[in-house]
């Protein structure tokens, strides 16, 4: 028989394998894979990139969205403390306001009443000005009285002699010198100028000199009336021996 030698090529043909698991090669010696699986294979994985960038996407977003909510609330929260300090100065300062006034209306009160007191003082003062004139016209009237009497007394009698002057109308007149006393008078006279605080201890000093007076008055009219009856007696004895 004629025996036929064939090249390589046709002995192994494109897409087969020579058997025992070895791979498919093309006529170069290069693998040949599933053309159906890389296509496949290349669409599955374009999706999950796909995939991917959106749940990226996604998840930007949504830490977006928290970002801005915190911000949000943050701002909100701010707010409300703002709010809060305001609502509190407002109040702090109504306070303020209302104690000011409070302040204000009770130092009106106080003045009023300071005024009211003065002028009860001012008062108080004229009133007693007014007595210590009428008890000194009065005391004046009363020292004069007893000379008007004895006067009216001896225009019956003649009056006698005497080398020394009448010892009663010199103490009189030395009484009324003293009841209308230029110190009284013019204490009396400076309480216009006492400022009101100083009024009541002004009005004790002229009332102690007032009593000084008084005493000092009595005396004088003690002395005087033991002079007139001693001078009576010795008048009485000197008619007895006439």
């Amino acid at each position: 028989m004629k025996q036929y030698s064939l090249p390589q090529q046709v002995l192994i043909p494109s897409g087969k394998t020579g058997g025992g698991g070895e791979p498919v090669k093309d006529s170069s010696g290069n693998l040949i894979t599933n053309r159906r699986f890389r296509e496949n294979s290349a669409g599955y994985f374009s999706f999950q990139q796909d995939i991917s960038k959106t749940k990226k996407d996604f998840y930007r977003e949504e830490l977006r969205k928290q970002i801005e909510e915190k911000r949000r609330l943050k701002e909100l929260e701010q707010e409300k403390a703002r709010l809060l300090e305001q609502q509190m100065a407002d109040r702090i300062e109504q306070q303020r306001k209302k104690i000011q006034m409070e302040y204000e209306e009770e130092l009106k009160r106080n003045n009023l009443l300071k005024q009211q007191r003065q002028q009860e003082r001012i008062q108080q003062l004229e009133e007693f000005q007014k007595r210590d004139a009428a008890l000194r016209n009065r005391r004046t009237r009363e020292v004069f009285v007893p000379d008007d009497a004895k006067n009216t007394s001896d225009l019956n009698v003649p009056p006698k002699r005497s080398a020394s002057p009448p010892v009663p109308s010199v103490r009189s007149k030395v009484i009324l010198e003293r009841v209308v006393s230029p110190e009284v008078a013019s204490k009396t006279q400076a309480l216009s100028d006492v400022k009101p605080e100083n009024i009541f201890s002004s009005l004790a000093e002229i009332r102690r000199t007032i009593m000084q007076e008084q005493q000092s008055l009595k005396k004088d009219m003690q002395q005087s009336y033991e002079v007139m009856n001693r001078r009576t007696v010795v008048d009485d004895s000197d008619d007895v021996q006439f």
